[in-house]
């Protein structure tokens, strides 16, 4: 069960400076907490270790590697069908597959995929389509680059 874990005001603030850009100096964020870097470097190692900071992400431009289309595709399956779907999804895209995860709504699998022309988005996507036991497909293009705006997470103190 996962439990919301308490925050002091200086958390956010290494967080948030985290989140506009992980490689802020600790130098830095030491100036704007009021704190040393030796004791901002402490709090970080500490959010590490309770699960707050899972790691960094490196976002290259897939376009500098011919990768010209961002995909989106949801999975409707039959009962029991998931792990059998997954793995044929994982070979079939494996160079392609940025992130794979079960999910609860519309769809039973989500994937978000790369591919360097149309044709081969829908050479992946109609293998995954001829499976007997995927029920629906749908393929969402993304027209503009991804924005991952998670510097509008609204972080809150909530301990003192």
């Amino acid at each position: 069960m996962n439990s919301e874990v308490e925050l002091d005001e200086i958390d956010v603030k290494i967080l948030s400076a985290l989140i506009r850009d992980v490689r802020t100096k600790l130098k830095e964020i030491a100036k704007d907490c009021g704190l040393s870097s030796n004791a901002v470097f402490k709090r970080i190692k500490h959010l590490k270790s309770i699960g707050v900071i899972v790691g960094t992400t490196l976002y290259p431009d897939a376009k500098q590697f011919g990768y010209t289309h961002i995909a989106t595709v949801g999975i409707n399956l039959d009962y029991g069908q998931e792990n059998e779907i997954v793995k044929l999804i994982r070979e079939r895209a494996k160079t392609n597959l940025i992130e794979l995860s079960s999910s609860i709504g519309k769809y039973d699998l989500c994937a978000f995929m790369l591919a360097k022309s149309l044709q081969e988005l829908d050479n992946i996507t109609q293998a995954i389509r001829k499976h007997p036991g995927v029920k629906r497909i749908a393929v969402n293009i993304w027209v503009s680059e991804p924005c991952f705006l998670l510097e509008n997470l609204d972080l809150q103190p909530t301990r003192v």
